[in-house]
Formats: C-alpha cells, structure tokens, sequence
C-alpha cells in the first residue's frame, strides 16, 4: 500500500546581506526586490577535531509591500531573518542551455540591523556568527 506524504515547503534562515538589494518596479506596478544572505555554520572535524566554518551563500527574492520595506532599511551587511518557501526558476540563456536557480520566496524578512546600523534594532536578537563576505 502506497501511503501519500504532505507536503511542507517552508524555510527559515538567518544571515547578512553580501550587498544591498536590487529593487525594481516593474510595469505592472508591483516592486520585487532581490538580494543574497550569507550564512555561516561552524562545526568541528571529525578527523583533525578543528574548528571549521562553511559558508552557504542564499538568494532571497520579496514582492510588493515587504520589497518596499527591504528597500527602505537594508544594505549589505544587515542582520536578517528570513521566513518563506523555496521556488526554483528555469529559464534557457542566451546560449541556448537550460539553466535553473533554487532561492527563497519571502513570506516574512526581520530586520535584525539595519542601514547605518553597527547594533541591532532596539528588541530583536543579534545574530553573532561570523560571516565571509565574498570579494
């Protein structure tokens, strides 16, 4: 007997913005915003016992309202927490090859700094892992 499993979709991460969003508006008049988080984890070596950071580089997309918001008070380095889905786009190059992006589709974004910010906003955590910002 075949059992049919839910379905669950839903991610929440945490981490720094690599650079500030890119906001457009589009002719339909709705707002996207696109922007790149990374987020550390440390963990340490089975083999040497060292201590070891990996680092996870996620492209979060946000529409309408809450890309307004994103646009108003984030630039690169700020402190966020990202609540959404994961959606994958397919779209073929200008080459002609089949290419894909997996990024999360943002139902929710918390501010944990904001622009000019060097401390956290006034009653939210502070996300105290270290982070590599790519060159």
């Amino acid at each position: 007997m075949l059992v049919k499993l839910p379905s669950l979709n839903q991610i929440i991460i945490i981490g720094e913005l690599v650079d500030d969003p890119a906001w457009v508006k589009l002719e339909s008049g709705d707002e996207v915003v696109n922007f790149v988080i990374v987020c550390n984890r440390r963990y340490q070596s089975s083999k040497t016992h060292k201590w070891k950071v990996k680092t996870l580089f996620v492209q979060v997309v946000a529409w309408k309202t809450l890309a307004q918001s994103c646009k108003e008070y984030l630039s690169r380095g700020a402190g966020v927490l990202v609540k959404g889905e994961l959606e994958q786009s397919y779209w073929t190059s200008k080459d002609g090859r089949k290419r894909s992006k997996l990024q999360i589709l943002a139902e929710r974004v918390d501010f944990l700094s904001r622009k000019g910010d060097q401390e956290p906003v006034e009653g939210e955590v502070e996300h105290k892992q270290p982070v590599a910002v790519p060159e």
